[in-house]
């Protein structure tokens, strides 16, 4: 419209506005959803004089009956109101320009929706705090404050986890109270049993520092996550370690991180690496004020480690550091980079080699000769990488009686392992009442095939022994309590509209009969057991039986299982929620 008058331009405005009245009553709601995301482009093309009437519509449209026009109206809240306020002046440096209207009618649309029964429309409503604050500031976004910390403790766990993300990349807005809240539920996170809440964590503290000095109890939260059991978790705490000392200067690191990096060094396999992932970030950045503390750690494990990730990872580390050594630094090492150079023969240690060597300097051939401190060194290296450690036990209780059932013990505890997630995923998937059908049948699927791999594992571990015995997870037979630690399943009412009947109790692979079928009773070996099911599942339920008999019965599983009582505090919620609505708290 910039290039009519201004007759010309308010005779389209009139013409537009009956266009956009149709179209906020249009029977189809994806008319309705385009149009709500439309209002902050509308209000500029028809100016001021509409405003009232523009945001009318949005009021009306955020208290749609549907649910995607609900989610557009509250992903247009703030570009609406950025628009209404952009031509507003502020009479403070420190106070954001707010229109009027947004006070009086989109907050609290707004304020309305994070109580919306629908769980996707209140986690759109998290997700649009961090611009809320941004454009509120921290002197105005007391506002929100009731709405954040209604959000904050929401049933729904991703609801939750959203707004304390959204808290923690726009810290540069939080006021005093939001930014005490932020910081006990990320410790909160830090401390919580799925590894992507505690890797959650360690991403709000990247983000608060991104913006703002970290409080003292979120570095904590940093360097303990640096020891975590996931990789995921700790590559995420390096991340947020490398920011935190980039926002404090390398001298905080020196004097609070180091000792966390070199206590990463003394560790095991995984911990050390990652302790030399953290220094190599740290020194591609030139973040390390004094090297000499990490330096002689790192050439050790590049030259002494058996493991060529560790040598690969330390070596990398060497050159990251390089640049920013004096040359002087590699001549207390030299003899002994050389003497390791010369009896490697992985490939990809070999290349990192090659980029070292235009740092460390080239060898003569005299010290390569028999009797030389090089030919010295090189000895006393293939020494220690040949000598044998002890390793720590895969299990509490191992009973490997040949060295290379150890691989096959592995075997089990990683098939535990990946069923165990598969369970946790069911579980989740079927208590947020949002999956599709698909989806959920994904998870059953991968929980049987999971389950199989499983006795399958433990039936070539126990191949190898004269008499069997169990394996042990946590203290319990894991193959005895196989029967019955997927008995939640069967009170699950999105499973059952999903699958079209219920699943019985005891049925570790999820089938329709369960293991007390007795078709399952068939010994494995008898030729009619072909044909009734597939071959892998009938062994495998027919080992979990053999299991029960061995044990002396059916493995009573605790009162207090923890998935049986989410399962069936979310069933009753969600039924309470179709009766009665979703109740305010």
């Amino acid at each position: 419209l910039s290039g009519l008058d201004d007759p010309a331009r308010r005779l389209v405005r009139c013409q537009l506005l009956p266009l956009v009245n149709s179209f906020v009553t249009d029977s189809d709601w994806q008319i309705r959803h385009q149009t709500v995301a439309l209002v902050p482009t509308l209000l500029h093309v028809l100016g001021r004089d509409f405003t009232d009437v523009l945001v009318d519509h949005y009021v009306e449209l955020a208290g749609d009956a549907n649910m995607e026009v609900r989610i557009a109206a509250t992903r247009s809240a703030f570009p609406i109101s950025a628009a209404l306020s952009s031509s507003e002046k502020a009479l403070d440096d420190d106070e954001a320009a707010i229109h009027a209207k947004v006070a009086l009618s989109i907050l609290p649309a707004l304020s309305s929706l994070s109580r919306d029964p629908c769980a996707s429309v209140r986690r759109a409503v998290a997700a649009s705090l961090g611009a809320a604050l941004a454009m509120l500031r921290a002197s105005q976004g007391d506002v929100l404050v009731p709405m954040i910390q209604q959000l904050i403790v929401d049933k729904d766990v991703v609801v939750a986890q959203t707004v304390v993300e959204q808290l923690a990349t726009a810290s540069a807005h939080l006021p005093d109270e939001l930014e005490a809240l932020v910081v006990i539920h990320v410790d909160k996170l830090s401390k919580q049993r799925p590894w992507r809440s505690r890797l959650l964590a360690a991403e709000c503290v990247r983000h608060w520092t991104e913006h703002k000095t970290l409080p003292p109890s979120l570095v904590v939260v940093a360097l303990s996550l640096l020891q975590d059991t996931v990789s995921q978790v700790r590559l995420g705490a390096v991340h947020a370690l490398v920011q935190v000392t980039a926002r404090h200067g390398p001298d905080w690191f020196q004097a609070t991180g180091v000792g966390p990096v070199l206590s990463l060094l003394d560790q095991p396999f995984q911990l050390r690496l990652t302790g030399l992932e953290a220094c190599r970030e740290l020194a591609q950045r030139n973040l390390i004020p004094n090297h000499d503390a990490l330096f002689d750690r790192v050439v050790e494990a590049a030259t002494a480690s058996k493991t060529g990730n560790i040598r690969v990872k330390a070596l990398d580390v060497l050159v990251a550091m390089a640049p920013h050594l004096p040359p002087c630094t590699w001549d207390t090492v030299r003899l002994t980079l050389h003497a390791s150079f010369g009896m490697e023969d992985d490939v990809e240690v070999q290349s990192r080699h090659v980029h070292l060597l235009l740092y460390v300097g080239s060898a003569d051939e005299a010290d390569m000769e028999p009797g030389s401190a090089m030919w010295t060194e090189r000895l006393r290296l293939e020494t220690t990488r040949m000598k044998r450690t002890r390793l720590q036990p895969l299990a509490s209780v191992s009973h490997a009686q040949y060295p290379s059932q150890a691989a096959e013990e592995l075997d089990v505890l990683k098939a535990i392992v990946c069923r165990e997630l598969s369970l946790d995923q069911l579980l989740d998937v079927t208590t947020s009442f949002e999956a599709s059908p698909a989806d959920i049948l994904s998870c059953v699927l991968r929980v049987r095939d999971t389950s199989v791999a499983v006795v399958e594992a433990v039936a070539t571990w126990r191949s190898f022994m004269v008499r069997p015995v169990p394996f042990l997870w946590r203290g319990v037979n894991y193959v005895h309590r196989m029967a019955s630690d997927g008995d939640f399943v069967s009170k699950s009412t999105a499973l059952h509209h999903a699958l079209g009947f219920k699943l019985k109790r005891r049925n570790p692979f999820c089938t329709v009969p369960g293991l007390d079928a007795p078709w399952m009773q068939i010994p494995r070996d008898d030729p009619s057991a072909a044909g009734l099911t597939g071959d892998r599942l009938h062994k495998a339920a027919m080992c979990i039986l053999e299991e029960e008999g061995r044990m002396g019965g059916p493995y009573k599983p605790p009162s207090t299982d923890a998935r049986w009582a989410f399962m069936v505090q979310r069933e009753a919620e969600h039924v309470t929620q179709l009766r009665f609505g979703k109740l305010n708290t």
